[in-house]
């Protein structure tokens, strides 16, 4: 049996507050993105190893598919970025990514 026949999706609502907080070329700001939805991918190997993969979706489709740095900004207004970091305002989650895309455009 391969992933694909033991993999199942749903899709939830979004409890209000979240967003996707992205950092847009040539931009000095973050800008929020309401999440919408979560949708959550589930598969089971058939050997007792599970695994899951959350994406959010938003309203906005192209931000669904983000190729620019982000953080999720969540009810409470903490930015949780993909690396495991973790901030407290935007001005602190904007300097990471901008300093994380940097590093990114030097390295290729």
């Amino acid at each position: 049996m391969t992933k694909q026949d033991r993999t199942t999706f749903e899709t939830i609502p979004a409890a209000s507050g979240w967003y996707c907080s992205m950092l847009y070329s040539d931009t000095n700001h973050l800008t929020d993105e309401p999440i919408v939805a979560w949708e959550i991918e589930r598969w089971d190997d058939g050997e007792h190893r599970i695994g899951r993969v959350v994406t959010w979706l938003c309203a906005q489709d192209e931000v669904n598919d983000c190729n620019y740095p982000y953080a999720l900004r969540d009810p409470a207004g903490r930015y949780h970025c993909p690396d495991g970091s973790k901030f407290d305002s935007a001005d602190d989650a904007f300097a990471h990514l901008k300093t994380r895309a940097s590093k990114k455009t030097v390295a290729g």
